[in-house]
């Protein structure tokens, strides 16, 4: 755990697994209900997209699952997922009432399966 944390601070944790078949040839209309305009962005810039929309996707579910353990509901579209400069996820929620959680996601993938764990704690 990181300095400071302690094991009670720890608000939800959540975890998705995708095939990342399913995220192949993606409709218009799923990609604005699920994604933001950057992670759109982000995602087709790659070469193998279906990889990253499908990483992005767990990420977003296990998000979710972490927030309803945490007592807080977030929408999939409110959910955006970026990343640092050295690849690293970065989870932002896109409405009022989360300033005061800190998460913390990874996301990894193989040719066939996406997967994301996330832990939320809260800093109050």
């Amino acid at each position: 755990m990181s300095e400071g944390m302690r094991f009670h601070d720890i608000k939800g944790i959540g975890v998705d697994c995708v095939d990342i078949s399913r995220f192949e040839d993606l409709k218009p209309h799923f990609l604005r209900k699920v994604y933001t305009k950057k992670e759109i962005r982000y995602c087709r810039s790659k070469p193998v997209q279906a990889q990253h929309f499908a990483g992005r996707f767990a990420g977003k579910e296990s998000v979710i699952k972490a927030f309803d353990r945490a007592g807080k509901s977030v929408a999939m579209d409110k959910i955006e997922i970026l990343n640092t400069t050295s690849g690293a996820p970065v989870v932002k929620i896109l409405r009022d009432g989360f300033d005061h959680f800190r998460i913390f996601l990874s996301i990894s993938h193989s040719r066939e399966v996406a997967v994301a764990f996330c832990i939320v704690t809260c800093e109050r």
